[in-house]
């Protein structure tokens, strides 16, 4: 897997995604969701604040990161050697009791001692399939 096109394209879609007209909640196209609908969900999002939750907040690879998309754009952009190990990883679970499910997109990086992981957790109402844009928890390590 070319690690350097899958971060430039990452960052191409997210930079697309951003304009002042997006909506506030993404629907989803399956019921449930599937790997791509989270992954989707996350890139129309991407205007959502990094004030959105305390989990967000002074984190990225950049002072000026302010969105999510921003965020996990940096973390993206990080994935550039083809030999190093990387990986997108989503999971999706029904929480609030079964009213939504509970989705998380991590972009995890390891290159010797160098390992990190970081990415987005987020709710999609099931009754719609909207994204809830102030459920964004930001998750990582490294």
């Amino acid at each position: 897997m070319n690690c350097r096109w899958i971060a430039t394209a990452a960052c191409f879609v997210l930079a697309a995604c951003q304009r002042p007209d997006a909506p506030t909640g993404f629907t989803i196209r399956h019921k449930p969701p599937e790997r791509k609908d989270v992954i989707e969900a996350v890139l129309a999002s991407y205007a959502v604040p990094l004030g959105v939750h305390s989990s967000c907040k002074d984190i990225g690879t950049d002072v000026d990161d302010k969105t999510i998309g921003a965020y996990l754009s940096g973390f993206l952009a990080e994935l550039e050697k083809p030999e190093d190990r990387n990986s997108i990883a989503t999971l999706i679970t029904e929480a609030d009791g079964k009213a939504v499910w509970r989705c998380e997109l991590m972009i995890r990086h390891a290159a010797g001692d160098d390992e990190w992981g970081w990415g987005v957790r987020f709710d999609i109402r099931q009754s719609d399939g909207k994204v809830v844009p102030e459920s964004f928890v930001c998750l990582g390590a490294g």
